[in-house]
């Protein structure tokens, strides 16, 4: 019964080997599409914070001339903004001040205090815009997609590959982490450095991503 036959010769036909390379090729897989992920929510992140910086300083927080003159702060600051920075030596100035009949001590104590609240307002607003642009969820985002790439970066470092077509898969995932033109670097290092362990890895580096660009294609 040759169909019989033809069934049983098939059903014994060993299955083929996976490649050597697979868990890279699996690795570089991930990898890709988390880097992917990265600069997608690096972009929403960088524009969620253009939108929370957007909130304008209220004028009764930038240092005067008078300010220096009461104490408030030190140094040729005049006509830079108090920030958060400032809040703690401003209340011990205020403490300071708070029990005093001398008239410039009373000017600097009022002074002191409109200023701790309008930063105190200036807080609250930049939170209530952190939260309304979106930037806290983008950044927490961002971070886990950060962790995400670094944690396979290490694991594709880590990984040897056993092949030619391994190593390819590795230099065209990692070819972002170096410089766009590679050529440049590596006369700089070799004009600076001469023969030594970096010029020689930029140089494999560079071959290995010109065979792997080659090979994409």
């Amino acid at each position: 019964m040759p169909n019989a036959t033809v069934r049983a010769n098939a059903g014994t036909t060993p299955k083929a080997a996976p490649h050597p390379d697979a868990a890279i090729f699996a690795l570089v897989d991930r990898y890709i599409a988390v880097a992917k992920v990265l600069e997608e929510t690096g972009a929403v992140s960088d524009e969620a914070e253009g939108r929370a910086k957007c909130v304008a300083n209220p004028p009764v927080i930038i240092r005067t001339e008078r300010d220096r003159q009461l104490g408030l702060f030190v140094g040729n600051r005049v006509g830079t903004p108090y920030g958060q920075e400032d809040v703690r030596a401003l209340r011990a100035l205020v403490r300071a001040c708070s029990w005093t009949a001398k008239a410039e001590e009373a000017e600097a104590y009022d002074r002191a205090y409109k200023v701790l609240d309008a930063l105190r307002d200036l807080k609250e607003k930049e939170a209530r815009e952190r939260t309304e642009s979106g930037l806290i969820e983008a950044t927490r985002r961002c971070h886990a997609a950060l962790d995400a790439h670094s944690a396979l970066a290490e694991q594709l470092l880590e990984t040897q590959a056993r092949t030619l077509d391994g190593v390819l898969a590795k230099a065209r995932a990692l070819r972002r982490n170096f410089s766009e033109d590679m050529d440049e670097d590596l006369q700089n290092k070799l004009r600076i450095m001469g023969e030594e362990n970096e010029t020689v890895a930029i140089s494999l580096a560079r071959d290995i991503f010109g065979l792997a660009s080659q090979k994409a294609h």
